[in-house]
C-alpha cells in the first residue's frame, strides 16, 4: 500500500508525465505567443511599408533638395564672380572717364587760352592795320 500511494502521489512515471505535459502546455504557450506576435507583426506590416514607402520618398527629395542646393551654391559663385568682374570692369571705366573728364578739362583750358590769344593777335593786327593806316595818311 505504501508503494501504491507512493505512485500516486509523486512517483517518477507520474513527474515525467507530468512535466511532459508541463513543458507541452509550455511549448504550446510559446507557439500561441510566437503565432500573436507574427499576427501583429503581419498587421503592421503594412504600416510598415507605408513608413518605409514614405521615408524612401523624403530620403529622395531630400537627395533632390541637396541637388538643388548644389545648384545653388554653384549658381551664386557663378553670380559672384560675374559680379567681381562687372565690378572690376566698372571701376576701369570709372578711372578711364575720369582720365578723359581731366583731358577734357585740359584741352578746354587750352583752347580758351588759344582763343584769348587769337582774339589779342587779332586786336593787335587791327591795331597794327590802324597804325599803317595813319602812317599812310601821314605819308601822303
Amino acid at each position: 500500500m505504501h508503494s501504491g500511494t507512493l505512485e500516486r502521489d509523486g512517483s517518477p512515471r507520474r513527474r515525467k508525465l507530468s512535466r511532459g505535459v508541463s513543458e507541452d502546455e509550455s511549448l504550446r504557450n510559446i507557439i500561441k505567443e510566437q503565432s500573436e506576435e507574427d499576427q501583429e507583426l503581419m498587421m503592421e506590416l503594412p504600416e510598415r511599408l507605408d513608413l518605409q514607402a514614405n521615408y524612401d520618398d523624403v530620403l529622395q527629395e531630400l537627395r533632390g533638395l541637396e541637388l538643388q542646393r548644389e545648384t545653388v551654391l554653384f549658381q551664386v559663385d557663378v553670380l559672384q564672380d560675374a559680379l567681381e568682374g562687372a565690378e572690376e570692369m566698372l571701376a576701369e571705366a570709372q578711372r578711364e572717364a575720369s582720365h578723359a573728364t581731366m583731358e577734357l578739362a585740359q584741352e578746354r583750358e587750352a583752347k580758351r587760352k588759344l582763343e584769348d590769344m587769337v582774339s589779342s593777335l587779332m586786336q593787335e593786327v587791327e591795331r597794327l592795320k590802324e597804325v599803317m593806316k595813319y602812317e599812310e595818311v601821314g605819308l601822303t
